[in-house]
């Protein structure tokens, strides 16, 4: 395909047209955010390694009797009812690991899995906080309802992308920020992540906040940050964005063209991606090695399956 940055706007998904977006004018496009959230949508696309193992065989509902330990999955931008049962790729993955590595007084019986039922699209700015406000509020209304009912499960939030800003945002209540039957919260490639003052890195929806002087979503309350576990790498976009733009462009880069967003969590990057362009073009991993980022160390940080190490944390964390 022969494309323009103007023609790239009606093919969002082309391959081509996702690095014309990205690299074609780099202040440009990193202080305009109904591009840059549009951006969250097509990276969101893809799925890791589904496990074989007994989650699959597990109903997932709000409705289900009461059980010792409950799994709530917020799936990212661009996923459905029908992405992994509703889950979502990286969630599910996630608690497909937890579940088969629980402790041998638990099985499949004793547990629970729950979706949050939300739009998770990404239009643009206002459709995207609409979207992580629909979110939050199934969340909201199907937490209270399941403790009120379930005082005594032991729950597990789990999001991926914007799923992970929904969850960062039921944080921000003390309600849920000190529930004690609120285990654990695992938030991967958070928008939402806080921007870093010494290194100016932060998720994608702050740093563009930022960057054009509108209000950052708030950090997770102290109270609760025992029980959150941020997963980022340095080499995704979405939740870890310089607020140098020129640097922001070259890592939107290898987002797009490595899949870091999606399957590298699994340790699974795009094979020969620092092969092709963009990442083959000297200027660009000159831009990158001014930063201390190159393809060794790129390959240090997914030669770990963060996916199967986050369930097999979780399934220690559930008390028999």
């Amino acid at each position: 395909m022969s494309a323009t940055n103007d023609d790239c706007f009606g093919h969002v998904l082309d391959p081509t047209c996702r690095l014309i977006l990205w690299l074609s004018g780099a202040m440009k496009i990193i202080r305009t955010t109904p591009i840059a959230l549009t951006c969250i949508f097509m990276l969101s696309l893809g799925a890791p390694p589904a496990s074989a193992l007994d989650a699959s065989a597990i109903p997932v509902s709000w409705e289900s009797p009461c059980q010792q330990v409950r799994f709530v999955a917020v799936r990212g931008s661009g996923e459905t009812n029908q992405t992994a049962r509703g889950l979502g790729a990286i969630p599910n993955a996630i608690i497909t690991e937890a579940v088969a590595n629980l402790p041998g007084s638990l099985g499949p019986d004793s547990v629970g899995l729950s979706a949050v039922d939300y739009p998770a699209v990404v239009q643009s700015a206002a459709d995207y906080n609409a979207s992580v406000n629909a979110g939050l509020a199934e969340l909201t209304k199907q937490l209270r309802s399941r403790n009120k009912q379930c005082p005594n499960e032991q729950v597990f939030l789990v999001g991926h992308s914007q799923g992970a800003h929904v969850i960062h945002r039921l944080l921000l209540q003390d309600e849920f920020a000190n529930a004690k039957w609120i285990r654990q919260a695992t938030l991967v490639a958070d928008p939402a992540r806080p921007v870093d003052s010494k290194k100016g890195v932060g998720g994608t929806f702050n740093t563009l906040a930022l960057t054009a002087g509108q209000t950052a979503e708030k950090n997770i309350p102290k109270s609760a940050r025992k029980k959150v576990k941020n997963i980022c790498s340095t080499y995704d976009i979405i939740c870890s964005t310089p607020l140098n733009a020129t640097l922001a462009f070259a890592l939107a880069g290898i987002t797009t063209a490595c899949d870091t967003h999606t399957n590298g969590y699994a340790g699974r990057p795009r094979a020969g991606c620092w092969s092709r362009p963009p990442l083959a073009t000297p200027a660009v991993r000159d831009i990158l090695a001014s930063a201390g980022l190159s393809e060794q160390s790129f390959n240090q940080e997914f030669s770990v399956n963060r996916v199967a190490n986050e369930g097999k944390r979780l399934a220690q964390l559930v008390k028999g």
